[in-house]
């Protein structure tokens, strides 16, 4: 159950909000080097490519000016990044054929036990292509999958995917898919991709007059964060009001330094 809390701190300090994401490079702005071609997946450490699938993502970058894997204009359309910098495309559908990219990566630290995790990643349709699928999910493992060595969907089932029928079309803006997982405990990886096989993925032909026979999706700021009390909003002060939001508790108790112990 989620609760929603507004009240005002008494505190003599400022608290920084930012809830911890344990993806690291999480919008893909850190790079090595500028993207000069297509399938060039090791530019943004640590994120690879999955061992064994066959498939590649595309890095784009605006530091490739007037390319063909260049931001916001590139060979596969037109998307501003969420934030600053790049943002990876990958394939979720072939018509003829089953091919599958995925993108993984190690978490900054392992997941515990029981606890409850936000988990999530933003999609755009990329504009060129004939296809937009239903499926696109999150997988989390005790270390790093592999690939059955060629362009097949994985064999592992996303903890976090989005769900069946409800088709990602959008090549407009960003769509968020997320969801809460609760640790087995030892999960250090994480992996992003369509799962399901043709024919368990719903495939339309969104856009006919396209020249592009798959579809292919921009990827942009993946995140796995506790869920636990949040902040939502900037620095909070002595004296400013804030919205609470706490995922998965009926009843927290308030500590501070100068006042007693309040149940919210």
């Amino acid at each position: 159950m989620s609760k929603h809390i507004i009240f005002l701190f008494l505190l003599s300090i400022c608290f920084f909000s930012k809830a911890q994401n344990l993806v690291p490079n999480n919008g893909f702005d850190v790079y090595t080097t500028c993207v000069n071609g297509s399938s060039q997946v090791t530019l943004t450490p640590p994120w690879s490519n999955v061992t064994g699938a066959t498939g590649s993502p595309d890095y784009m970058n605006a530091c490739y000016i007037n390319g063909q894997q260049g931001v916001p204009n590139n060979f596969y359309g037109y998307q501003q990044p969420i934030t600053t910098g790049g943002y990876y495309g990958l394939i979720t559908y072939y018509s003829g054929q089953e091919v599958r990219e995925y993108l993984t990566v190690p978490l900054s630290s392992t997941l515990v036990a029981g606890t409850v995790y936000s988990v999530g990643f933003h999609v755009s349709l990329s504009d060129n292509f004939k296809f937009a699928t239903d499926h696109f999910g999150a997988h989390l493992s005790v270390g790093a999958i592999t690939g059955p060595g060629n362009f097949l969907a994985l064999p592992y089932t996303p903890q976090i995917d989005n769900p069946t029928g409800n088709i990602l079309s959008d090549t407009t803006n960003w769509t968020l898919i997320s969801g809460t997982y609760t640790a087995l405990g030892g999960e250090t990886h994480l992996t992003i991709g369509n799962f399901h096989s043709n024919a368990n993925t719903t495939a339309i032909n969104a856009y006919p007059s396209n020249s592009l026979n798959w579809a292919y999706y921009y990827v942009d700021e993946v995140f796995v964060i506790p869920s636990s009390l949040q902040i939502l909003g900037n620095d909070i002060c002595l004296g400013d009001s804030v919205t609470m939001q706490a995922v998965g508790y009926t009843q927290l108790v308030w500590v501070d330094s100068l006042a007693p112990n309040t149940i919210l």
